[in-house]
């Protein structure tokens, strides 16, 4: 290998480890969720087409349920309901506010209920803008209006005039509450339906149709209006596509030193305090079992085998496929996972965390700390030997993964060795030296 090239090589190795320790890229946190039901006594109308018994109410509350199920622990979701529980006065009751892991209180409070009273849609929305969670401004906000019919109760803020007021009201706070507007259960006269469409304009969230609002008149137009709603919120670059919303561990860090952020949770690091006193030992862990001491592969494994966690195993690829990858074994290099393909936005892996077999996994070496003269084998934690000569062309030519996962990538964990680190980048830039003197002495 030329001697210039190779400290070109290192050079480049350790600027590309420091700029990954100090280039971390922190998303956004995501928005809060607010459905404002209406349970007003013309919910218990029925919905021609949806079965036997099915009203307005039955068909609203399968449809929610519907949606936390799907999407509940994925961003904060939270529900009103108009008029109030257990009442038919003129203002609305906050079942929950947008939170995590609220899907047994909604349903609980859905399930609990039926229609009743008036239709106070601008009490309704002006108490949703009073939620506290609902002026966090590190988020984004969005309020999920679902309602039978035109506003109407005694008095103001509930007629058409004053439910849009609130509603551009809220458009317009700091920071902004859209309101997507949807029209359920069909019926609505012409004076319901230009109302509704002055709401959706308030509140900045359209429907892409003549009338505005989000046109449901069934069960089945019901379900698609709010798949469309949500698909707006996840795919539109507001909540999903994995790293652009977290709120977890991996953007926040974990409050205790040395904890570890393992599938967006915080963990104590299962290697702390556990002493592997052989030489060429290391502790390894996937980060939620508990941390054992195994043998690093001190050697090169022979060709057609590879190391795993300290054994040369056969295996058809020469390296270990990545995040994302998998060993194909008729073309002996590693392809894209069919599992990780397409999946969709409730399915992301967040932060750190990386698609292995269809679930999202964490890369071991970002805690493990190989002995000397090794390496960690980035996604599975296997600690190898560092070969002091590049292998043949042949070997690199695989271009259908990243080099990241071909030579395990830098930690960015301080002492955490994996990859090439600083030490074992050292180690073979003197190995390099020391064959150029060599070659100069003959």
């Amino acid at each position: 290998m030329d001697f210039r090239l190779a400290s070109r090589s290192l050079a480049s190795l350790v600027a590309l480890c420091a700029s990954l320790t100090v280039s971390t890229v922190f998303a956004a946190k995501c928005p809060n969720v607010q459905f404002v039901l209406d349970r007003s006594g013309s919910m218990s109308a029925s919905v021609p087409g949806a079965g036997a018994g099915a009203t307005r109410w039955t068909v609203a509350k399968v449809a929610i349920n519907k949606v936390i199920d799907k999407w509940d622990g994925q961003f904060p979701i939270g529900i009103s309901i108009f008029p109030p529980i257990g009442g038919s006065g003129c203002g609305s009751q906050l079942v929950t506010p947008p939170d995590y892991n609220t899907k047994a209180k909604i349903k609980m409070a859905i399930d609990a209920n039926g229609p009743s009273g008036g239709t106070p849609s601008g009490s309704a929305m002006r108490d949703a803008q009073m939620i506290k969670e609902m002026r966090d401004p590190d988020r984004k906000q969005f309020v999920v209006l679902i309602t039978d019919g035109g506003p109407g109760c005694s008095g103001e803020p509930d007629s058409c005039n004053g439910t849009v007021g609130q509603i551009r009201n809220a458009a317009m706070a700091s920071p902004a509450i859209e309101t997507f507007v949807v029209g359920f259960g069909g019926g609505l006269s012409a004076s319901e339906q230009q109302c509704m469409t002055q709401m959706a304009n308030a509140g900045g969230r359209p429907a892409m149709t003549p009338e505005k609002y989000f046109k449901a008149d069934n069960d089945v137009e019901l379900n698609a209006a709010l798949s469309s709603i949500l698909e707006i919120i996840t795919g539109g670059g507001d909540v999903g596509m994995g790293s652009v919303c977290d709120d977890t561990c991996y953007s926040n860090g974990c409050p205790t030193p040395g904890d570890l952020c393992v599938k967006g949770v915080c963990k104590a690091n299962p290697c702390t305090g556990v002493s592997c006193g052989a030489k060429n030992s290391y502790c390894a862990s996937d980060g939620s079992s508990p941390g054992i001491c195994i043998s690093a592969c001190t050697k090169a494994c022979p060709k057609g085998t590879r190391c795993n966690m300290g054994t040369c195993a056969p295996d058809p690829c020469p390296y270990f496929c990545g995040a994302g990858l998998v060993c194909d074994a008729g073309q002996k290099r590693c392809i894209p996972d069919p599992l990780c393909q397409g999946l969709p936005p409730e399915k992301q892996c967040k932060g750190t965390s990386r698609c292995r077999g269809g679930e999202c996994v964490d890369d071991p070496c970002r805690w493990t700390r190989c002995p000397t003269g090794t390496r960690c084998v980035a996604w599975e934690g296997s600690c190898e030997f560092i070969p002091t000569d590049s292998p043949p062309d042949e070997e690199m030519k695989d271009d259908t993964f990243e080099s990241s996962d071909r030579l395990a990538g830098c930690s960015t964990v301080p002492g955490g060795a994996s990859a090439v680190s600083l030490s074992a980048g050292a180690l073979l830039f003197g190995a390099l030296l020391a064959t150029r003197r060599r070659r100069r002495s003959h």
